[in-house]
């Protein structure tokens, strides 16, 4: 190729600091073979993170074509309900060892047929500094045997990989039970999401060298103490579960938290936390901290918010303490970022500013017409509505212009989605519910949307062939296809064939495709347009179901996709 553009006049170093700010699918998608000179740069652009953790099949495999394993620094896999196999389809173009300067990698909710090949082949990373293996609630609740594959995964790493463990500084495990931790002394930086009062007095006596250590506790609190070890602690998250009904006091706190001399930024949550509200103790206790953020249940706020309204709180710290939803909380390390509207009337402050709480909240709930109007959230970008609301009172409370995923949850809520699109310029995604979607069928009338790009169709089951065409009719433009659960191949395949602009598509199905994967595979992949793959994966203990993933192979440049829709 011998082309020219303005971006062949910039030098390197600029952009490479440019392409840090663009996601490595959007930046190769769009700049790859613009001109040989953004090529070269782009191949030997080191890529300082690869996260897959909210890419569909189609930005993998794309990315895959284009990458050099050997440009990347830090990797993120995840697999989840919406992206199953993503990992294994990922590293069905490459091998671990090809990896050679990664020095990150994070693995959250891989099975364990790919963990037994990658683990053994980590050892081969000479600059692998960084270590991440865990799990997300909603996969250790559908899977059962996820502590067994924790000790397997142990097992591997104690066993196979004794040269990565002594290289790292910092690790994520779920735990650490059985582990010998004498092969982890340059370890700095260790993150436990379940471990014993056991393994902590395990750990602090054999790894006095933490700098930070994030841990979630479980177990007899007046152990909390041999924390105090630990004296060259920077940084110390700890989080304690319920002490199987033992009294966890501010007492306990006060026995360790002094002896932490070089500790700076220091995190605490629990739910048993009546007899953590008092804003004077905590003052003692983190003069010297450059950051304290706390989260606690307590079921009643007897004394109020005055403790936490001294001028060390507000002035000389600016920590700002909020009690909402029978929670006493910093933020905006804790505000949340999804809101009930109807939530909003008992919020409590040490400060009368509620902005940033506000700010913060992204995912907004509406599921009754009856709200303040006092309130307004500038950057929400999903709005749920469980009931109907006119879009001037909405207007009163939210900025229209920042949604753009909107979710439509009852009968009532269907009838403002035609007014919506007209008021919300950047609204591309839209989610229902599969027995609405009659309903709303017949509110479009004869309209064609062109605005939504990306359709979610939760826990839908077509009876009737009709509505698949009527749904293609209606949303022509979709590019992102997602229906949870569909009872028909004839269905998926005609799906692909009439959504002429579909780059990605999950459908869930009952397990039709388990018995002979390969098969069915290769049988809706010759059904469906060659410029198309098909990917089927299976939920592990979830016999029932199946999901059958299908991306674009051809990619276009962007301005030939715009011509497309212009």
């Amino acid at each position: 190729m011998t082309s020219y553009c303005f971006l062949d006049q910039f030098p390197v170093e600029i952009l490479h600091i440019v392409f840090n700010y663009i996601s490595v699918f959007e930046l190769y998608y769009n700049l790859y073979n613009v001109s040989d000179y953004i090529n070269t740069v782009l191949l030997n652009y080191p890529i300082s993170l690869i996260n897959l953790k909210s890419s569909v099949q189609y930005h993998v495999d794309f990315i895959c074509h284009y990458i050099k394993p050997d440009q990347i620094i830090s990797l993120t896999l995840f697999d989840n309900i919406d992206n199953n196999g993503q990992s294994e389809l990922f590293f069905s173009h490459f091998h671990i060892e090809q990896f050679i300067q990664l020095q990150s990698l994070t693995l959250i909710n891989i099975e364990n047929n790919l963990l037994k090949f990658l683990l053994p082949n980590l050892n081969k990373l000479k600059y692998l500094r960084s270590f991440s293996f865990d799990t997300t609630d909603y996969y250790r609740m559908i899977n059962k045997d996820y502590r067994l594959q924790f000790t397997q995964l142990k097992s591997i790493l104690l066993n196979t990989c004794t040269n990565l463990l002594s290289q790292l500084n910092q690790l994520i495990l779920f735990d650490v039970q059985e582990m010998t931790l004498k092969s982890l002394s340059h370890l700095q930086r260790l993150k436990i999401s379940e471990c014993s009062t056991t393994e902590l007095q395990k750990i602090c006596s054999e790894m006095s060298q933490l700098k930070s250590f994030d841990v979630c506790l479980q177990g007899d609190p007046i152990y909390i103490q041999v924390l105090s070890s630990l004296s060259k602690l920077t940084r110390l998250i700890l989080k304690i579960d319920v002490f199987k009904n033992k009294f966890i006091s501010m007492d306990f706190i006060e026995q360790f938290l002094p002896n932490l001399f070089q500790l700076k930024h220091f995190e605490f949550q629990t739910d048993n936390g009546d007899h953590f509200d008092d804003g004077k103790r905590w003052e003692k206790l983190t003069k010297s901290f450059i950051t304290f953020n706390f989260k606690f249940k307590i079921k009643y706020l007897f004394k109020g918010l005055d403790s936490f309204r001294t001028s060390f709180w507000l002035e000389e710290k600016h920590w700002c303490v909020i009690y909402h939803n029978e929670d006493l909380y910093t933020i905006p390390r804790f505000a949340p970022v999804k809101c009930y509207i109807s939530n909003l009337l008992f919020i409590n402050s040490n400060t009368p500013n509620y902005t940033i709480f506000y700010e913060r909240i992204t995912k907004l709930i509406v599921s009754t017409e009856f709200f303040n109007e006092n309130h307004y959230f500038p950057n929400v970008k999903t709005l749920k509505m469980n009931c109907l609301v006119s879009i001037e009172r909405l207007s009163n409370i939210i900025n229209l212009n920042k949604v753009k995923h909107l979710i439509l949850s009852s009968e009532s809520s269907i009838s403002m989605f035609l007014l919506a699109l007209s008021v919300m310029p950047h609204l591309n995604e839209l989610t229902i519910r599969g027995y609405l979607v009659p309903i709303l069928i017949k509110e479009l009338q004869d309209n064609i949307i062109k605005q939504i790009r990306i359709l979610n169709l939760h826990f839908c089951y077509f009876e009737k062939e009709s509505i698949t065409k009527i749904l293609c009719y209606h949303f022509p433009y979709i590019q992102y296809l997602n229906i949870s659960l569909i009872n028909s191949i004839k269905d998926i395949i005609f799906f692909i064939q009439q959504l002429k602009y579909l780059l990605n598509a999950s459908f869930g199905m009952n397990s039709l495709f388990k018995k002979d994967k390969d098969k069915n595979c290769q049988e809706l992949q010759m059904a469906i347009d060659k410029k198309y793959t098909c990917q089927i994966v299976h939920i592990t203990n979830q016999n029932a179901l199946s999901f059958v993933h299908i991306w674009d192979n051809e990619y276009q440049t962007l301005s030939s996709f715009l011509a497309t829709l212009l």
